[in-house]
């Protein structure tokens, strides 16, 4: 049967350095990247169009951090792995997660 679908939250995407090679070499996984600044934003969805990312493999995001988590969990949308690629700041967004609903718990072994 396969192993079931990954979904990843790259909370702090930047180019893509997570998210565009995870949904462009390997199937069965769907990553939501965001970034808050403009122009990695803008390199993001041109790194994604040049690695062929598919559309429904990759979707991405312009927004804070925070908000990104909670429009997430608002969307119903539920991840098995997040990411936060900025270390020196990336503990300061935990608190994003407080009352959190979207992390998928369905018995299924993850890899």
């Amino acid at each position: 049967a396969g192993l079931p679908k990954v979904v990843v939250a790259d909370i702090m995407a930047g180019v893509g350095p997570f998210s565009v090679p995870l949904t462009s070499r390997f199937q069965g996984i769907t990553c939501h990247a965001n970034d808050l600044n403009p122009v990695s934003f803008r390199y993001l969805k041109e790194n994604a169009k040049l690695n062929k990312c598919s559309d429904k493999s990759m979707m991405m995001y312009n927004m804070d951090g925070r908000a990104f988590v909670h429009h997430l969990d608002d969307q119903g949308i539920w991840f098995d792995h997040a990411t936060m690629n900025l270390p020196a700041s990336a503990p300061e967004f935990l608190d994003a997660f407080r009352g959190f609903k979207g992390f998928r718990d369905d018995g299924k072994q993850r890899p």
